[in-house]
């Protein structure tokens, strides 16, 4: 059973993904599930070598975005239902959503709680563009 989980759905995300996949990884999360909301970029070439590792559970998600169907709600859904006994923790964030703590792997932060603590928030910061326009060489988190 893996200690801590990444749950996300992207699309048309592939240039960010592996920074995205990598940081997690450093900050100590095991596997992702990611669900591909009909992407028509390079995103499944960009995770097939997490894939191929077994760091990555892909899910091609069909789901249409109706006003009665929202497909992320419905993807997060499939993720409990379907892979809940496989992880201890799972995060539920978006590919632009980065995780992180200064001075402990994030297992380790969780493995202080308490046994009856079932869900844990974190504080979210915005950076936004830094004001630019088109996206420049580098990553995301420079």
């Amino acid at each position: 059973m893996n200690q801590l989980s990444v749950c996300a759905i992207v699309k048309d995300e592939a240039p960010y993904l592996p920074e995205w996949i990598e940081f997690h990884l450093l900050q100590g999360v095991e596997h992702f599930y990611i669900y591909n909301h009909m992407s028509t970029d390079s995103t499944v070439a960009a995770l097939m070598p997490y894939v191929r590792h077994k760091i990555v559970t892909l899910t091609e998600w069909q789901v249409p975005l109706t006003a009665n169907t929202w497909p992320q709600i419905l993807a997060y859904e499939h993720c409990i239902n379907t892979f809940r006994h496989a992880t201890k923790w799972c995060a539920f964030i978006d590919a632009d959503e980065f995780l992180h703590s200064e001075f402990f792997k994030l297992p380790e932060i969780l493995a202080l709680l308490k046994e009856d603590v079932s869900c844990v928030l974190a504080h979210w910061m915005l950076y936004g563009s830094n004001g630019h326009t088109v996206k420049e060489d580098g990553l995301v988190i420079e």
